[in-house]
């Protein structure tokens, strides 16, 4: 396990760790957006984006390298599906998303990382996406 990685599956182990809020700023951008089709929350943290793409009619599924993250999610939403992975490739179809939320993520990797990251992006989401 890498050092953030660590960092991150503690952090998910205090209470507080668990925003249940949704960011503003998303809110409004996905009020301009169709709500239908696969949606991944990556780097899914608590779950509070996840929740808000269910309740929009997304079909959800919730990416992070924190297990403890993602057993948070599965104890509010079991039907939300939960992805553990570290780096990419992830595993997931050419085109599989319709959308994906990136909420305060890329800016914890390096910038290799970042890239392989947005060519992943690219690889799964939708034309259009």
């Amino acid at each position: 396990m890498n050092h953030t990685m660590k960092i991150w599956n503690e952090h998910y182990t205090k209470q507080k760790s668990r925003l249940t809020y949704p960011d503003e700023n998303l809110v409004r951008i996905l009020a301009k957006l169709p709500h239908e089709g696969k949606a991944l929350d990556f780097g899914a943290g608590s779950g509070r984006h996840s929740f808000l793409l269910k309740s929009l009619g997304f079909e959800v599924t919730a990416l992070d390298y924190a297990k403890n993250s993602l057993q948070i999610i599965q104890e509010i939403a079991s039907d939300i599906r939960v992805v553990h992975a570290e780096s990419p490739p992830y595993p997931f179809k050419e085109n599989e998303f319709s959308i994906i939320i990136s909420w305060g993520v890329l800016h914890y990797n390096s910038l290799e990382n970042i890239m392989q990251i947005l060519q992943e992006y690219k690889r799964i989401l939708k034309k259009n996406g």
